[in-house]
């Protein structure tokens, strides 16, 4: 025995043209709404990649110092090959093996890491000022005397977070305060550009 269904759709069942029309007026409105929260969400999301990735690079370097019984370098580089650039490109570490803070050919490179091309920068700034790169030396210490990382938007005055780095190597995340800003070690804000 079968059974035949015969569905029925009268003029009344079905959408006029308007009625579609207004529908998806509505729903492009929502998704014009819409869009600028997910840019500014993959936005954030792109800032907390770099902020966990420099601090994942900074603590690498730290314990390869110690494994090693070395000088490890991390240095800005936009290729794994050189210490050449910006920060904002990416970063490799490298063991320093005669001290002399120089990637040569025989050097081991421990690990590199290249950032996607965002309209956002990486600042770094150590006393003393003439250093470009962070050292770690074999008992863990850093180089440098509280040096600090600052990362900003392009076209935005005051950074996005700063991570302050102190001799010993400890790595501090600081946030904007109230006022928006990030003081620096001198209670200055940090600029951005």
């Amino acid at each position: 025995m079968s059974f035949y269904f015969r569905i029925c759709v009268s003029k009344s069942d079905a959408f006029t043209f308007l009625e579609v029309l207004v529908t998806l007026s509505v729903l492009a409105l929502l998704a014009f709404c819409v869009l600028p929260d997910l840019k500014g969400v993959a936005r954030h999301g792109h800032d907390e990649m770099v902020l966990q990735s420099l601090r994942h690079a900074l603590q690498l370097s730290q314990e390869a110092a110690l494994s090693h019984r070395a000088t490890v370098i991390l240095c800005p580089s936009d290729a794994a090959e050189h210490c050449k650039g910006d920060w904002s490109a990416g970063w490799l570490a490298f063991v320093d093996q005669f001290d002399d803070g120089v990637l040569h050919e025989t050097s081991q490179i421990l690990f590199s890491e290249r950032l996607t091309k965002t309209n956002a920068h990486l600042y770094w700034r150590a006393f003393p000022y003439y250093y470009h790169d962070v050292r770690f030396q074999r008992a863990m210490l850093a180089q440098q005397m509280n040096g600090t990382f600052w990362y900003c938007h392009a076209g935005e005055e005051h950074p996005v977070w700063a991570l302050i780095l102190s001799q010993s190597g400890r790595v501090r995340l600081a946030n904007p305060g109230k006022e928006g800003t990030i003081p620096d070690s001198q209670g200055k804000p940090l600029q951005c550009g």
